[in-house]
């Protein structure tokens, strides 16, 4: 589900490169707005009282300064999380609070391939990182999601070598570490980044 975030409020915003994370705060039940804090000597203070806002980090998929536009993709799966059963029901005019962008990652340009992998939640970083390689870079890219219906089309200027895997009834990244572990890699240096739900890193690989 693709929420888009605009108002005046974001002048000034900018993003730090592609797969950077911004954290989203989303209203309590029952709140219009989410309650936002100051900040105090030893950090931010909430208002006595008041139920605290949900916090999440997400990485934004498309930033426009122009037109003062954020998209964030925020998977659905039910009401199983406050920010999946927000998103749902979120509705034009709908507030939220996203707090300053954080760290982003630098594609190795003297890499001679690129591992992405990842499941859903990890599709709008992969996609930012696939739309910054040059015509020159390999990627090998494995992205796990429930089934063909969850399926993106990933633009990029690189060679991309894409596989979809379908989750069905697996356990959530068991087929990604799979994939992953029987991936034939190229000869050279590689630079693999890798992030789920659960796990999110960068790494050297050599073959």
């Amino acid at each position: 589900c693709r929420i888009t975030v605009c108002g005046e409020e974001l002048a000034g915003f900018s993003t730090q490169g592609v797969a950077g994370h911004v954290r989203v705060l989303l209203p309590a039940p029952g709140q219009e707005a989410p309650a936002l804090p100051t900040w105090g000597p030893d950090g931010p203070v909430y208002p006595q009282g008041v139920p605290r806002p949900t916090s999440r980090a997400y990485t934004p998929r498309r930033w426009d300064p122009q037109s003062l536009e954020l998209d964030i993709d925020f998977v659905l799966h039910g009401d199983n999380g406050p920010a999946s059963a927000w998103a749902a029901r979120a509705e034009a005019g709908g507030k939220l609070a996203v707090v300053a962008p954080r760290r982003a990652y630098q594609p190795d340009p003297s890499a001679d391939w690129h591992l992405l992998a990842g499941d859903e939640s990890a599709l709008p970083a992969i996609a930012t990182i696939l739309e910054v390689l040059p015509a020159a870079a390999r990627a090998l890219v494995y992205v796990e999601v429930l089934d063909a219906a969850e399926e993106q089309i990933l633009p990029s200027p690189a060679r991309v070598e894409l596989h979809w895997l379908h989750r069905g009834d697996a356990a959530p990244g068991a087929r990604l570490e799979s994939a992953v572990r029987a991936a034939k890699l190229p000869e050279g240096n590689g630079r693999a980044w890798v992030a789920c739900a659960i796990l999110r890193s960068t790494s050297t690989i050599h073959s």
